[in-house]
């Protein structure tokens, strides 16, 4: 089906958050109606326009919240905004209807589409919008509340209890209406109540991207969380990216489906480290966007500073076991957690006495519990020192009036701080014994945690990299897709291509078995390997790593062969032992979302059990690389070897980015490993690849 061209570059999306009059077309026939609900709760939650229903299947006795009952979407007046709750097969010929009576702008509750194999019906939706130059979000939403605006354009049963008189600066987008009402009522606990809600369904025209670029422009958003079950493309994200930036705004992520059952199967190396959810995950964080893993982390995300003004943490607790046990999570994801200086000690002793603990963590005993004023001043101490970036407290031990007044004395102390970043509290108090602390915390947006892990684990998003420029993140070639056409690619040939690069490949020579033997290509000692199609060749028993005299090669390629091969054995290659101080992976695939990745971390056998990878989006600028691998642990191995083993390695990617970009047939390319010398100097010693025959090629 042929899209029209899209013309709708002159609507302002302004009118789906702030319309100034509201057409809902579909059934009013009950009060568990989705625009019957709706109806009631616009005019609920301040709505004053005019609302009007086209239906022809009506009660009366529900119309008290509606300005006009029609029969006709023609005849009327066009309203600022349309919303639609019809069956799926009458969907397109509504919209052609509205757009017909100069309606440009539509939600669309109905399901029944993309989502449960109806994508012809949303075609033809999209068809008819832009015929007319409308703009549609949905179907298969739950609509639109602009808390912000007084317009609650949602059918959601949240809205039933929900206040319209307090929010925050934060905005949801979601593909799931079920799923941005659970965030709306997350954060409500958090007292940072949703500004704005937009639920996008299937998007067949306006999608989670430009939405989100729309809610960011609001002047009373700040943030916007954004739960996604799929994304079309890195420039999709960019464009999100680009326009939180662009207004000074917070950008945070769940993304549904992250896993890949798949990877087990996987032919390569690169495949079964560089999922879909892993290469998001480094994109993000080259990005800056904070990348969540549940619902509670990316609301908790949303009231923390940001990463880079978060990496120095003091823990501060009123019991010395669980700030130990806080400082080893925290150690688990590589977050500092600072040595106070001695000055900074010697307050904390002045302030809490003999018997705390004043290093990171800090203890301040059960003291806590008959002092309500010791966290909180020592909360402000550690802010003001100047040494610490947010602080973990941890509350145990205390309980009931005593817990009010420590909290309390928290939100005054940060009423006199407005520019420190708020604390992040631990509560092991049982719900009956916490009294209106909780409360407390919510009025003063201080995010609140049951757990010591949920709390690490939200501090600890994103994990890996600095932002980088999104200029710089631009996409490849599109993806190719597998099939019985794909080759695989050997070392034998691969690496004669990185030699002619100039790139430094170990010296070997390819024999029979039985002239070994072979050529003098030195005195050894050696690696023997068989010549075959397998891309693993440990795993397939086809590698001897040595390392082997000369004299014994003959008889360690008879034990590789075996019997395995009958008649036909393979050639042998041997190539030249070297002592190894750190083997690297190097690989390269083109994701089907994400273009062209490369994947970067520890290598030989220890690839796939560790899974020590970064992973990129080519092209990338060789200074981004480098400072990309010294913050992870392959860096911090990389800095041990001798000379500037970093940069060494930036060299060998590079080219070989370079090699993967200009073949846009070749799909997978593991270099594993790129060995490092005990003087730091690199040599590639093993590659394969799949490649996508071109046409016309046997």
């Amino acid at each position: 089906m042929d899209i029209p061209v899209d013309n709708t570059s002159s609507v302002d999306l302004a009118g789906f958050v702030r319309p100034a009059s509201v057409r809902l077309v579909g059934r009013f026939d009950r009060g568990d109606k989705p625009l019957v609900k709706m109806a009631r709760y616009l005019r609920q939650h301040g709505f004053t326009g005019p609302v009007e229903v086209v239906t022809d299947r009506r009660d009366d006795a529900l119309a008290g919240h509606l300005s006009v009952i029609a029969t006709d979407l023609v005849t009327s007046p066009a309203a600022e905004l349309a919303v639609v709750a019809v069956r799926a097969p009458l969907v397109a010929e509504t919209i052609d209807q509205l757009g017909s009576a100069g309606h440009r702008r539509a939600v669309i509750l109905s399901s029944g589409f993309g989502e449960s194999g109806g994508a012809d019906l949303e075609a033809e939706v999209l068809v008819a919008a832009r015929r007319w130059g409308m703009r549609v979000v949905g179907p298969n939403c739950q609509g639109i509340w602009s808390r912000v605006d007084g317009f609650a354009g949602s059918f959601s049963d949240y809205l039933e209890a929900a206040s319209s008189e307090r929010y925050g600066r934060t905005a949801v987008v979601s593909q799931s209406g079920a799923v941005a009402y659970s965030l709306a009522s997350l954060l409500d606990r958090t007292g940072n109540p949703a500004a704005m809600v937009i639920s996008t369904g299937n998007e067949a025209d306006l999608d989670w991207a430009e939405l989100t670029a729309h809610a960011i422009s609001h002047p009373q958003v700040d943030t916007v969380l954004a739960y996604l079950e799929q994304i079309e493309s890195i420039d999709q994200l960019r464009r999100a990216n680009d326009a939180v930036l662009a207004a000074g705004g917070r950008f945070a992520l769940l993304k549904g489906g992250r896993t890949q059952l798949g990877t087990k199967a996987a032919a390569s190396h690169t495949a079964a480290l560089a999922s879909n959810g892993a290469v998001l995950e480094h994109i993000c964080r080259d990005l800056g966007i904070d990348l969540a893993r549940d619902l509670h982390e990316l609301v908790a995300v949303a009231s923390l500073p940001p990463a880079a003004d978060r990496r120095r943490v003091a823990v501060l607790s009123t019991s010395g076991g669980t700030g130990v046990v806080a400082a080893d999570l925290l150690g688990d994801e590589r977050i500092t957690v600072p040595e106070f200086s001695l000055a900074t000690r010697q307050a904390l002793d002045g302030l809490l006495g003999p018997t705390a603990a004043t290093a990171n963590p800090v203890d301040v005993t059960a003291a806590a519990a008959t002092d309500p004023g010791l966290i909180p001043r020592a909360w402000g101490l550690l802010m003001d020192s100047g040494e610490v970036d947010v602080v973990l407290v941890i509350i145990t031990m205390v309980t009931g009036a005593k817990l009010e007044e420590t909290v309390t004395g928290l939100t005054r102390a940060m009423a006199a701080r407005p520019d420190a970043a708020a604390p992040m509290v631990v509560l092991f108090a049982p719900p009956p014994l916490r009294g209106t602390a909780g409360e407390l915390l919510r009025e003063a947006a201080i995010v609140t945690f049951d757990t010591l892990a949920s709390a690490v684990s939200a501090l600890a998003t994103p994990r890996l990299g600095d932002p980088r420029p999104a200029a710089e993140l631009a996409s490849s070639a599109t993806p190719h897709e597998g099939g019985p056409t794909a080759e695989v690619l050997t070392d034998v040939a691969l690496l004669a291509d990185f030699a002619a690069l100039g790139l430094p490949v170990v010296p070997r020579a390819e024999v029979p078995a039985e002239s070994l033997p072979g050529p003098d290509i030195g005195p050894g000692p050696f690696v023997l390997k068989l010549i075959t199609d397998d891309l693993h060749k440990a795993a397939a028993g086809n590698i001897d790593v040595g390392p082997i005299v000369r004299d014994d090669l003959a008889a360690a390629a008879g034990r590789l062969i075996g019997d395995r091969f009958g008649d036909h054995p393979p050639r042998v290659q041997v190539q030249r032992y070297l002592h190894a101080a750190l083997e690297v992976f190097v690989g390269f695939h083109r994701d089907r979302t994400f273009g062209a990745v490369a994947t970067i971390g520890l290598g030989g056998r220890l690839a796939e059990p560790l899974k020590a990878v970064r992973h990129w989006t080519l092209p990338i600028a060789p200074d981004d690389l480098a400072r990309g691998l010294r913050a992870t642990l392959l860096g911090e191995l990389l800095d041990t070897l001798p000379g500037d083993a970093t940069g060494e390695l930036v060299r060998v990617v590079s080219a070989l980015a370079g090699y993967f970009l200009d073949r846009p047939g070749l799909t997978e390319l593991d270099v594993n490993p790129v060995l490092f010398d005990v003087r730091g100097e690199p040599w590639l010693i093993d590659a394969a690849g799949l490649e996508i025959a071109s046409e016309g090629k046997n």
